[in-house]
């Protein structure tokens, strides 16, 4: 009779243990604050903006078009491709040149009858937030089309602000 009652105490403990390790692991849990809650809600990005954002141009002249990247998130490598309308503008052979950001640029690249540019730039990031300027000459009117084939930031997804330019 004691053993019987001996092994009820046992088997009642042990059921308690049973449920009473798994409640405090599901009631303590991890405690999110809310600002981690609200960094996994949207990816870092980087913002890649030509500049001016917008503009009436004139046939026939030149203007220097820059490519600005946001401060607040640079990312530690830029590699772009640009495309753009080869009737309406064409770019000089010294563009793109280089900016203030990174210590090293390399793989430059223009090529006016495909309407292609490109530039990567990499290594000890600067102060400064100019990625690079594009020298172009307006030859028609019209839309020049600007875009971005490819962006690259190293890990970091690059979002493109677009120029709406207009020449007439």
């Amino acid at each position: 009779m004691k053993n019987s009652f001996a092994l009820k105490k046992f088997l009642g403990l042990y059921a308690l243990l049973l449920v009473l390790i798994p409640a405090v692991v599901f009631l303590s849990g991890t405690t999110n604050r809310v600002g981690d809650l609200r960094s996994q809600a949207a990816p870092p990005f980087a913002t890649v903006t030509f500049w001016p954002v917008q503009a009436n141009l004139k046939s026939n002249q030149e203007y220097d078009v820059e490519l600005r990247v946001d401060p607040t998130l640079r990312p530690v490598s830029l590699d772009t491709a640009i495309s753009y309308d080869p009737q309406i503008v064409q770019m000089s052979i010294e563009s793109p040149i280089p900016g203030d950001m990174y210590e090293v640029y390399q793989a430059r690249l223009v090529d006016n009858d495909k309407g292609l540019a490109g530039i990567s730039g990499r290594g000890e990031l600067r102060e400064g937030n100019k990625f690079a300027t594009l020298k172009i000459m307006t030859l028609a009117p019209g839309d020049p089309k600007f875009s971005v084939n490819y962006a690259n930031g190293n890990n970091v997804e690059i979002k493109v602000n677009l120029p709406r330019y207009l020449i007439e």
